[in-house]
């Protein structure tokens, strides 16, 4: 085989191909950075908005544990109320069964004074009598004078018309129309 020889032509590149390659390089670089500023911005965004995002989820926490303070002050307030209406029940329970007491002592003391009268006994004509009612609220204690046509037991039951006229005292307090003793407040 006959020795080969190569030969190698160097060609220097011509304006157009200059043209061409500048031109190609530029397409890359427009169409590189058509791509690339989009993705740029969205990276410079991401970051401004993560220290912002940090700095809004420490306004959250901080206003999170300000609230739970706030939910535990209520809370506790709540809970003083409700011992509060419990105690005002339980007063008021007391007071009715005081109340209760007081009513069986009141009828204990009218039979122990009717049965003073001794047995039955029949009136006619007249009555001087008192008595305890109440007025506007306020016990009070009154006399009268009047006819009184009926039977009356010792125990100050009985059957009976009456007829009269009284005018009633208040007792112990100042003001008309107030309750007095362990009422005042009820």
């Amino acid at each position: 085989m006959p020795p080969t020889t190569t030969t190698t032509t160097t060609t220097t590149p011509t304006p157009q191909t200059k043209e061409a390659i500048s031109a190609f390089t530029a397409t890359l670089h427009n169409t590189a950075s058509s791509y690339t500023t989009p993705l740029v911005d969205r990276a410079h965004t991401l970051t401004t908005n993560a220290s912002i995002l940090d700095k809004q989820h420490l306004e959250v926490e901080k206003a999170t544990a300000a609230l739970a303070r706030q939910n535990d002050a209520l809370a506790k307030v709540a809970d003083e109320a409700r011992l509060g209406l419990k105690e005002i029940g339980d007063v008021q329970n007391w007071a009715e069964v005081i109340e209760r007491e007081l009513l069986i002592l009141e009828d204990l003391v009218g039979g122990v004074e009717g049965s003073d009268l001794g047995g039955e006994e029949r009136e006619e004509g007249g009555m001087n009598g008192g008595g305890e009612g109440v007025l506007g609220g306020t016990i009070v204690k009154g006399k009268g004078k009047g006819k009184d046509d009926g039977v009356r037991n010792g125990d100050g039951h009985g059957e009976g018309q009456g007829q009269g006229q009284g005018e009633s005292e208040g007792e112990g307090g100042a003001e008309a129309g107030k309750a007095t003793g362990w009422l005042k407040w009820w």
